[in-house]
């Protein structure tokens, strides 16, 4: 592979962790902000702090993780499009901590979302 190319890779590869990493923290900023506006729901409290470690665990995450390129991947390869492939994403990631308590373990997390966008993609 040439230089450029390799260069190329590297900075979509970039791209992808960025923009997945804005979504998660804008998912922490709403359970945050949903947090002030009804304390008695602690799980939008949960939500927001677990958001907040995964959120610095992606950004920590090289970008030749094998979860993240296999997602990269996935995205690539939607048979449905990048749209659909965004709506299950934002979904997943809406809901992480919220349900159930998260810890903010990236791989768990990538693994998840791959589920979870595969899921929706047979669903329809």
């Amino acid at each position: 592979m040439s230089v450029d190319l390799e260069k190329a890779q590297a900075r979509r590869e970039a791209e992808f962790q960025k923009h997945l990493v804005l979504a998660v923290e804008g998912a922490r900023n709403l359970r945050a902000r949903l947090a002030r506006e009804y304390p008695s729901e602690t799980r939008n409290v949960r939500s927001a702090q677990a958001l907040d470690k995964l959120r610095l665990a992606l950004e920590a995450l090289p970008r030749s993780h094998s979860d993240l390129k296999t997602l990269r991947w996935q995205q690539l390869a939607a048979p449905k499009g990048v749209l659909a492939l965004a709506e299950a994403q934002t979904e997943f990631i809406s809901r992480y901590g919220f349900e159930v308590a998260e810890d903010g373990n990236p791989e768990s997390f990538l693994r998840g979302l791959y589920k979870a966008i595969e899921d929706d993609a047979r669903s329809e």
